[in-house]
């Protein structure tokens, strides 16, 4: 599935490291989006 989205997985010798990148910002987009909504309940409508 990832070489679907992601061609230059499979294309370079750095293949290891591409695939380690994505998954890496699939964790930081996760982990961002964990604390934007245990934030969310602090802020009162005005």
């Amino acid at each position: 599935m990832l070489s679907g989205y992601y061609a230059l997985v499979f294309a370079t010798r750095y293949n290891r490291f591409i695939a380690a990148l994505v998954f890496l910002m699939g964790v930081a987009m996760l982990l961002v989006a964990v604390m934007w909504l245990s934030t969310a309940p602090m802020f009162k409508p005005l």
